[in-house]
């Protein structure tokens, strides 16, 4: 059990916010990390259930697409409101404004947490996308930035 537990652990820090939020309960209920089997209050069946509700939205999220609307600060200081659109754990590229306003970008897990950077030029094929997941507009080939870590 401890093994599962010390897994979930470290895949903490490379779940999004949101992901964070609602798994958290459960999570919080995980004995911490370095913690001796006699500190350990909960019953094995208790702990069980809380690293397999985690496992189990990970899981579900790393398998989907997900499209929300999130508050993103800028490198500019400025706070907007943008489209992010995640493709599990893998990538997420967000996006914002029209024209010279614009604002787009690409974030990568990390154990530090999500990292992310602008980049203002993949703007609209970001929108795009996003529209072609929602069904505003017909499905083809794009072309976006990856990093492969």
């Amino acid at each position: 059990m401890t093994k599962l537990e010390e897994r979930v652990h470290k895949l903490w820090p490379l779940l999004p916010d949101f992901l964070k939020i609602d798994v958290g309960g459960q999570y919080e209920r995980l004995p911490k990390a370095g913690a001796k089997e006699d500190e350990i209050k909960s019953s094995v069946s208790e702990r069980y259930l809380n690293v397999l509700v985690v496992l189990t939205k990970v899981n579900k999220f790393h398998t989907d697409i997900t499209i929300l609307n999130e508050r993103r600060k800028l490198k500019d200081g400025s706070e907007m409101e943008v489209e992010t659109i995640y493709f599990g754990l893998a990538a997420a590229y967000f996006a914002a404004g029209e024209g010279e306003s614009a604002v787009a970008g690409m974030g990568l897990p990390s154990p530090k947490g999500w990292e992310w950077e602008e980049l203002p030029e993949i703007a609209p094929i970001i929108k795009s996308t996003i529209a072609m997941n929602k069904g505003g507009e017909l499905a083809e080939f794009v072309n976006i930035p990856v990093t492969v870590r």
